[in-house]
Formats: structure tokens, sequence, C-alpha cells
């Protein structure tokens, strides 16, 4: 597992503090700073930024509402885990727990090395994917497992299988018919050469699906009933699933 991490506060010595456990974190692969969640927002709304962890501090000017500022980010990374700062967390009691703000952690300033690490290991476990939840691939002489949930779709390159998820990208060498026998149901076969978790489709536009980066992955003509029907399958049973809950 590999994650980007966004840290948005104009305090230069919050940034190093977290820069410096996130450096010791093999798992974090990239962590780049935002002085205010407008740089941020920006960077977001270019779809290619996907970050896991997003910090961020709740002290801007009083005047800016900062439910709404983080609504927007969370609109643009929706499965991030949001870790807010304060030196005061009692004034955003109350409106922290709004459901689609709800923290995934929060650390007072000024920060304390401990907290930080404390944080970051708790955020890691998480995310570490359930036993037989993940992708088993070799890749550099090593197993590695990708969660499921974060695969968007696979695609068959030559005596390679490229691995789309929604921070980066594996290859490996193999057969996509092999790989696609340890995928679940959420995953459709849509041609030959690729296959699609369905979780990740926004739409399917004549012979192409649109996944949730924008990217177009084409269907072929043998393949397209049977990738609509399971695609609308898919979409009912999610709207049942909802309903009842």
């Amino acid at each position: 597992m590999m994650i980007k991490v966004a840290i948005c506060d104009a305090d230069v010595s919050v940034r190093r503090q977290i820069e410096h456990v996130a450096g010791q974190i093999q798992e974090i692969r990239q962590c780049d700073w935002y002085p205010d969640p407008s740089s941020l927002i920006k960077i977001l709304e270019l779809g290619n930024v996907p970050y896991q962890v997003i910090l961020i501090s709740l002290e801007w000017d009083p005047g800016r509402n900062w439910v709404k500022m983080v609504r927007e980010i969370r609109d643009q990374c929706p499965f991030a885990k949001m870790v807010y700062m304060a030196e005061c967390p009692q004034r955003f009691v109350e409106q922290i727990f709004i459901r689609e703000i709800l923290p995934g952690g929060f650390l007072v300033k000024p920060l304390e090395q401990r907290a930080v690490t404390e944080c970051f290991a708790r955020l890691l476990r998480e995310m570490e994917p359930e036993p037989g939840c993940g992708l088993l691939i070799r890749r550099r002489g090593r197993i590695q497992s990708i969660d499921f949930r974060e695969v968007v779709y696979l695609e068959s390159v030559g005596h390679l299988v490229e691995i789309r998820t929604r921070s980066g990208r594996y290859d490996c060498y193999g057969r996509l018919q092999k790989l696609k026998e340890q995928l679940t149901e959420d995953f459709i076969q849509c041609h030959k050469s690729y296959v699609v978790n369905m979780r990740r489709v926004r739409q399917i536009e004549g012979r192409w699906i649109v996944v949730e980066s924008g990217e177009r992955i084409p269907i072929s003509k043998s393949r397209y009933p049977i990738t609509r029907k399971c695609y609308t399958d898919f979409m009912a049973r999610e709207s049942s699933e909802e309903s009842e809950t």
C-alpha cells in the first residue's frame, strides 16, 4: 500500500514536523504542502492528484466558512482520510461531526511528534485491506496486495498487465485472465484487454466506459450486451443495499 499525503497549513514549522514523520514511513510515497485551502482545491479540481490522507488546519481567516471549505475538498477527494489541526479544538466540536466532513483524526497544535506518528500509524491500520480483499501481484521480486477498492481497471499490454488505481499504476508480468481469477463480482471484463471495477465507473457512453478519473475504456462489440447487463444489475444491487440501510 502506497499513499499520498497533503498538508494544508500556512505554518512552515507544522509542515516540517509532518514531513519529518512522513519521511520515516515507507508506505508514504508523496507528501505535498499547500499554504491555504484554495491552492489545494485548485490542484484537486484538475483530478490527477488523489490523496489518501489530508491534514488541514481549521484556523484560517475567521471570515471564511471552514465547513464549506472542507466540503469542497471532500467533494474532490471523497475517500481521503481528513485529519484536522487546531490550537483550540473546542471551537469546532459542534460542527466537526457533520457527516460529510467527519474527521479521520484530530491533532492539537503545537504538534507533538508522538501524536503525529500515532495518527499516521492508526490511519495506515485503517487503510490496510482485510485478508482476501486485495489483488495479489508479484512485483520487484515480492508479493504485493492492492486493495480491490483502490483498483480502477486492469489493462493487458503485451506481456505486462497494468493495474490502474486511484493513486497510481502498478505493472506486473502475467496474464490478465490469471489476475481476473482473484477479482470479485464488482469487476467486469468489457474487452479482451480490459477489466474494470464497476465501483469506479462514472457512466457508460455508447461502447465506452467512463471511469471516475474521466478515462474512457473501450467495450468490444461482442462483450457489450453482457457488460451493459452486469453494470445495470450492479447499480440495482447497490441501490437496493442503500435503501435497506
